[in-house]
């Protein structure tokens, strides 16, 4: 008899959220959600519809699979708290990866299926408040002010990805500008379950982790705490 390996599989950071199941490198149910006030809610019904779908139970699960931020607040504390619970509750390890590397992973796998060495890559994430959360070929994301995101794209060459381009139509100017292709692809502009799922599947077993090593990634404060900062700086 075969032992399959199931994985649940978690991107919440964006607007578009998907929760997968994957029983070796298949996925065998897939959940989407784009109305991203209600991220907390659907993600426990969809688990349960996942469950239903596929026959398994909690207990069947082998890893889970975490986008862990940046982007929304909400979104990110939404699959983040439910990988952890389930990480401790069931013993659990998490594959946790950034949004941005997940974003980024698509053009190391078309370079392969091409047999070529991947180019430059970047992905911007909308933070909102006029900033983007950035990532250049893969390096540790950042919040920038979009003015830099726009003098950034003057002098890159190479690949794009991330929903910051249609949330501020002055960045996807700078990059029509410098002749760079816009994200146009779903997986191309949200985290996808499918690329993460391929991440978590190529990483070595030692980048999985304990249920309390796994912190959501908010690279910036949050409206409040920055705001909070404000007023203590004030005489």
């Amino acid at each position: 008899m075969v032992d399959h390996v199931y994985q649940l599989v978690l991107t919440t950071s964006s607007p578009h959220a998907e929760l997968a199941i994957f029983k070796d490198d298949q996925d065998v149910f897939l959940a989407r959600n784009v109305l991203p006030r209600t991220h907390s809610d659907w993600i426990h019904v969809a688990l349960q519809e996942g469950l239903a779908a596929t026959g398994l139970s909690l207990n069947g699960f082998h890893s889970i699979a975490l986008d862990m931020g940046p982007g929304s607040f909400t979104g990110v504390r939404v699959g983040a708290s439910l990988a952890r619970a389930l990480g401790f509750s069931l013993g659990l390890p998490i594959f946790a990866v950034s949004s941005l590397d997940i974003l980024q992973s698509q053009f190391q796998s078309q370079a392969q299926s091409q047999s070529q060495s991947q180019g430059p890559s970047c992905a911007m994430i909308n933070a909102y408040k006029n900033k983007v959360y950035f990532s250049a070929n893969r390096q540790p994301a950042e919040a920038i002010p979009l003015e830099k995101a726009a003098s950034f794209l003057h002098s890159f060459q190479g690949k794009l990805a991330g929903d910051a381009f249609q949330a501020y139509p002055e960045l996807a100017s700078a990059a029509q500008k410098a002749n760079l292709l816009l994200p146009r692809q779903e997986a191309e502009i949200y985290p996808s379950a499918k690329l993460l799922a391929r991440l978590a599947a190529a990483a070595p077993e030692r980048t999985l982790a304990d249920w309390t090593q796994v912190q959501p990634l908010y690279v910036r404060e949050s409206e409040p705490e920055e705001k909070r900062a404000r007023s203590l700086e004030k005489p």
